[in-house]
């Protein structure tokens, strides 16, 4: 997982999610109810019991950016 995590990362197009929204951003988190980014995958890698799991989180990334935007 982290191969292909490192992969995502290092895409120049996946700046944008590789952090958490700031805070700042208007009605962000009263929108996306389950935010998630890169570098929160990152930190769950070790948890990750399947990879089913992991897949759904990189998916949720970009449904959050769908549903936001």
């Amino acid at each position: 997982l982290q191969a292909l995590l490192n992969r995502v990362w290092e895409d120049g197009q996946s700046f944008p999610f590789r952090y958490p929204v700031d805070p700042s951003v208007p009605n962000y988190y009263h929108l996306i109810k389950h935010p998630m980014d890169l570098s929160t995958i990152r930190g769950k890698l070790d948890r990750y019991g399947r990879l089913e799991e992991f897949v759904g989180d990189v998916r949720l990334v970009f449904d959050n950016c769908f549903l936001f935007n």
